[in-house]
Order: C-alpha cells, then structure tokens, then sequence
C-alpha cells in the first residue's frame, strides 16, 4: 500500500482532507472526502512562475529597466 501525504478524517459533523496538519477540504460525505483526496493525490504540483498569465509576463519583460553598468 502506497501511503500518501493527505489524510481523511472526521472533525464532528464533516469530514476533512488534511495535508501536513492543515485542512484542505471539507465535505459532508465520506464519499466526497476520499474522491476529493484521490484527485489532490493526482494533481501536479504548479510552479510559482506558471501562474503568472502569459500577457502580464510579457507585459513585465517589455518595461523591466536593466540595471545600469
């Protein structure tokens, strides 16, 4: 069995996926829970720069001034 960085667990009335002690997510079912950690588990993590829209990465490399030598 493959362990796995988020955990599903019951807090009172939902249940929660837990990622190194932070909830992720909070569903009613059970059901829901572990679908939803089964997607988390397959996703890909997303680099800081791939989030940038490509127009306002252009848009940046257009006005950056380069520093004076």
């Amino acid at each position: 069995m493959v362990s796995s960085e988020y955990t599903v667990e019951f807090e009172g009335s939902h249940y929660v996926v837990v990622k190194s002690g932070h909830i992720v997510a909070a569903f009613v079912s059970a059901e829901e829970a572990y679908e939803a950690k089964r997607s988390f588990v397959g996703k890909t993590v997303i680099e800081d720069w791939q989030k940038i829209p490509p127009s306002i990465r252009f848009a940046k490399s257009q006005f950056v001034v380069s520093p004076a030598v």
